[in-house]
């Protein structure tokens, strides 16, 4: 065997390790959870409500744990997305933060604080118990963001979380005079974010209250 069928075997070889190591490396990639934000159908509690609640309407933005790419989903399912959490911040339309820190999110599904009254200090405090922060999207699937409610009859409207239950639903910390506003929101999950711009409409009638995909423009002013 001389040197020159030796040097070309060894590169061959050693070509091929890079590309073997290099396919696996990319399949395994692929597998990561990957998600997507899309405006999701609002909630309503209307006039009939057997509870006696306000009507009001509650805006939610979908986050989905999209399917695994082909061929990879041939011998693959995307592993599910864990521990997702979630953030909002509120702007105007220039991109300048309406309040100063994020809204920790509340996941639609979860299920509904519960607020218990403490004495502390020799005085009454209310605290919320059963809060759920977290949830797993298995892939293919989703899971909905609360972003903010309006009631009936009024201009303003709130940024809406699990904190909203202490405040009858209007947290004075997230209140939204008439007006739009750029919303973006920020997912976690195992050490990944995900961020999206969406518009918020809220100077329009109460029917009309309702959430955006955000422009290209609005979008580049929050997340570039």
């Amino acid at each position: 065997m001389t040197w020159d069928t030796i040097i070309t075997s060894f590169c061959i070889s050693l070509l091929a390790s890079i590309l073997g190591v290099g396919l696996v490396l990319w399949f395994d990639r692929q597998r990561r959870p990957r998600l997507k934000m899309a405006v999701s159908t609002a909630g309503t509690i209307d006039k009939s409500d057997p509870l006696k609640r306000p009507t009001t309407t509650f805006l939610h933005v979908r986050i989905e744990n999209a399917k695994t790419p082909f061929p990879v989903s041939l011998f693959y399912d995307a592993d599910i997305a864990h521990s997702c959490a979630a953030w909002i911040t509120f702007h105007h339309l220039d991109g300048h933060k309406v309040f100063d820190r994020e809204m920790v999110a509340r996941w639609t599904g979860t299920p509904e604080p519960v607020v218990r009254q403490i004495r502390q200090d020799n005085k009454v405090v209310l605290m919320l118990t059963g809060v759920k922060n977290t949830v797993e999207i298995p892939t293919g699937e989703s899971a909905d963001l609360d972003v903010a409610s309006r009631m009936l009859g009024e201009r303003e409207c709130y940024g809406w979380n699990n904190e909203s239950y202490l405040y009858n639903w209007k947290h004075p910390d997230w209140k939204l005079k008439r007006g739009r506003y750029l919303v973006k929101v920020r997912v976690r999950s195992m050490g990944r974010e995900f961020e999206d711009a969406f518009l918020l409409v809220n100077d329009v009638p109460h029917k009309d209250f309702r959430i955006e995909l955000a422009s290209k423009e609005y979008k580049t002013k929050l997340i570039g």
